[in-house]
């Protein structure tokens, strides 16, 4: 059964009206300042267009472009480098952008006219540069190392003549080459750059795998250090295991990994020896001395609390030790912590680099060791007040018997 349900006229009007009123507020309220401040900016752009300041203008549409990402203002400024200021360069490169961000076949098309128009004025004084680098993330600049001169695309024109191309990266460095380009002709460029610096990593899947260079202790597994090129000796160990040795070369730019896995200690053989005879507490029984004539002398007793009181004091000590291995530990964390952090661009050079961290690495090893020896002489304290306190309770008394010869002492348990 179907129920056909009319509503009044008044009411639809009203409902029409409210959605409208909401369609039209969320459009007001999705620009965001930014975007609101790059439509300012391109209007004002377009009045300095209108008032032919064509510099103006170009600065003005690049930042909306900057603001709103919208494509459009690409268009605008190729559009006045070519037609405007006679910069077909340019003209060329903004409109290679304009056709890199554009995303229907019209912009498209439109791209593509522009690239052809700035072209053809191009190859009567201009040449195509294309350069190819290793790494592909490093940057390239024509002539000098400045802002201006930064190339941003693997292929531009360039006024025909003599250039130098440079390119440089991190961790690498900086090389150039020569260049001669002709007009309308594409001219090729291949740079590879060499590493200043290279990654040494040091992985275990043995439990506590202490790992040196050199000689040089770097710490326990997973170890990362920068390193310089050359041949290095990488020794690790472990208790209970037997050392791993490898040599690696290092060459500049490489991350170099070595697993140090390794391989248990062969048991030990049982002793064949006939064991000692025990010794039982009758071989060391008191002889009791009786001297003639000498009438008895009533022994003393003397308490012993100070055994409890020097357990204490030696546990005290103990307790006291681990806490200050702890915190010379964390210090060490820290410092290991400050070495991932560290970018060999903070530093003047890459010597500076290297002292810093060899320096920080030095630190962090000493406070480390110096957390270790505390440990050890913490549980080593720890361990001797529990034995005083459990093997001489407070109420054990110890009896002092006078006699002829002097006085014999016996502890009664």
């Amino acid at each position: 059964m179907l129920v056909e349900i009319v509503l009044p006229k008044a009411f639809r009007v009203t409902v029409t009206v409210t959605l409208l009123v909401c369609a039209v507020c969320s459009v007001s309220l999705a620009q965001t300042p930014t975007e609101s401040e790059g439509r300012r900016v391109a209007e004002k752009a377009a009045g300095d267009a209108q008032a032919r300041r064509y510099t103006q203008a170009v600065d003005g549409f690049k930042k909306a472009w900057d603001l709103t990402r919208d494509s459009a203002y690409l268009y605008n400024v190729a559009a006045l480098y070519l037609l405007r200021l006679d910069e077909p360069a340019k003209a060329w490169e903004w409109a290679a952008r304009y056709g890199d961000e554009a995303r229907s076949t019209d912009e498209k098309k439109e791209a593509k006219d522009l690239l052809s128009k700035a072209e053809s004025v191009l190859c009567d004084t201009h040449g195509k540069l294309t350069v190819t680098v290793d790494p592909v993330d490093a940057e390239v600049w024509l002539g000098m190392k400045s802002p201006g001169n930064l190339l941003t695309r693997k292929s531009n024109w360039v006024r025909a003549g003599r250039h130098r191309v440079f390119a440089a990266g991190k961790g690498y460095d900086g090389t150039s080459v020569r260049v001669v380009v002709k007009e309308g002709v594409e001219a090729k460029v291949s740079l590879k750059l060499v590493g200043r610096i290279a990654l040494l990593t040091v992985h275990s899947r043995t439990v506590g795998c202490e790992v040196s260079l050199d000689g040089e202790y770097l710490g326990r597994t997973p170890i990362e250090k920068v390193v310089k090129p050359g041949r290095y000796l990488v020794r690790a160990e472990a208790k209970g295991h037997q050392p791993f040795e490898k040599k690696v070369t290092v060459r500049p730019g490489e991350k170099v990994l070595v697993q140090a896995d390794l391989k248990p200690r062969a048991a030990a053989a049982p002793s064949m020896a006939r064991p000692a005879p025990a010794v039982t507490k009758a071989s060391f029984a008191p002889v009791e001395k009786t001297v003639v004539g000498e009438p008895p002398r009533e022994p003393t007793r003397i308490r012993k609390d100070g055994a409890r009181i020097a357990a204490w004091v030696t546990m005290g000590t103990g307790m006291a030790a681990a806490v200050a291995g702890a915190i010379s530990y964390g210090l060490a964390y820290r410092d290991h912590q400050d070495l991932n952090g560290m970018d060999p661009k903070d530093f003047v050079s890459y010597a500076a680099y290297d002292s810093a961290w060899d320096s920080r690495a030095s630190r962090g090893r000493t406070r480390a060791n110096a957390a270790y020896g505390l440990w050890g002489a913490g549980a080593a304290a720890l361990g001797v007040g529990l034995a005083l306190y459990f093997a001489l309770p407070p109420d054990q008394s110890v009896t002092v018997v006078p006699t002829g010869n002097g006085i014999a002492t016996t502890i009664r348990f």
